[in-house]
């Protein structure tokens, strides 16, 4: 019982329980004492659509148990995450809870309390394994759900958006990670905006620190060519890096490649870049990550060591 003078507030317990706070400082937080309120606080969060219902209960001790056991971990909440095709924003939304709890749950700033934690299973499914999901894309994810509930094949998505068929098939596969500004937008005029906050996940996964993000381009695609100073590495059919290059317009550097003759699929596949101004540093990354690909670098034969 609150006491004289305390008035329970549902609002103020749905905002608390958004935060991460658990029912049992909700209820103190009321002017209950440590142990009182809980089913109260509970009762007010199920009306407010936040917190799951109750279908049954175990022992206290037993409960607290095996939600300890069971408990999701980081790792695992994104890779279910992304398997169910959900941005951070998406999966909050659905659990009652910020965008940015998600964000500190999954970076192991914090940890979701057992309603939180209960909800997520029912949300995500249980009975995947810690390696399912190791390659997931939180783009793939968006690119796959977005086309399969539109209707559209793959073929069809790649005439409409002004992509290749292959640049959609690695996309979905995950091989492509990080899109350019300008293939997310041509992706976004036939599939609708990108979940909030997708982008930017896929940039901090593939952030360098003190550079930037790598972006993925399909080096036979002259609209993709990035045209800015920046380190390039190109990839054959197996993902395996063949050549790296640098230039101050990436764009015409790869046009000088085109004569060649190994310039072409499967030799040449797939490309990464990552903008770097300055002339000397650029020289300087390009001989260090040739040395360090030594005989994968099948092209840049003058500047490895063997």
């Amino acid at each position: 019982m609150l006491p004289k003078g305390m008035v329970f507030s549902a609002e103020k317990a749905v905002a608390m329980y958004k935060a991460g706070t658990k029912t049992t400082d909700i209820a103190v937080a009321m002017g209950y004492k440590r142990g009182q309120g809980q089913n109260r606080t509970r009762a007010a969060l199920v009306k407010a659509g936040v917190l799951p219902e109750r279908k049954g209960v175990l022992p206290r001790k037993r409960k607290a148990r095996a939600s300890s056991l069971a408990k999701l971990s980081p790792n695992r909440i994104r890779k279910l995450r992304v398997r169910a095709g959900l941005s951070q924003s998406e999966l909050a939304h659905k659990v009652g809870v910020s965008q940015v709890l998600v964000s500190n749950w999954e970076k192991e700033k914090s940890v979701q309390n057992a309603e939180q934690d209960e909800k997520l299973k029912q949300i995500l499914g249980l009975g995947v394994n810690e390696d399912a999901g190791q390659d997931a894309s939180p783009i793939a994810a968006w690119v796959n759900r977005s086309r399969i509930s539109k209707d559209i094949s793959v073929p069809e998505l790649a005439d409409r958006s002004g992509l290749t068929p292959p640049a959609i098939y690695r996309i979905e596969a995950g091989i492509t990670r990080n899109l350019r500004a300008s293939t997310r937008q041509k992706l976004e005029k036939v599939l609708g905006k990108m979940p909030e906050g997708t982008a930017e996940e896929a940039a901090e996964d593939a952030a360098i620190s003190g550079l930037g993000s790598l972006e993925d381009f399909d080096p036979h695609s002259e609209d993709e060519r990035p045209s800015a100073p920046g380190i390039y590495v190109l990839y054959d059919i197996s993902e395996r890096p063949i050549y790296v290059g640098e230039g101050g317009n990436v764009k015409k550097r790869i046009q000088d490649h085109e004569e060649k003759f190994w310039f072409k699929r499967p030799i040449v596949e797939t490309a990464s870049w990552i903008k770097v101004d300055d002339n000397v540093l650029r020289k300087q990354i390009e001989a260090i990550l040739i040395k360090f690909l030594k005989s994968n670098a099948v092209i840049n034969k003058q500047l490895v060591d063997r």
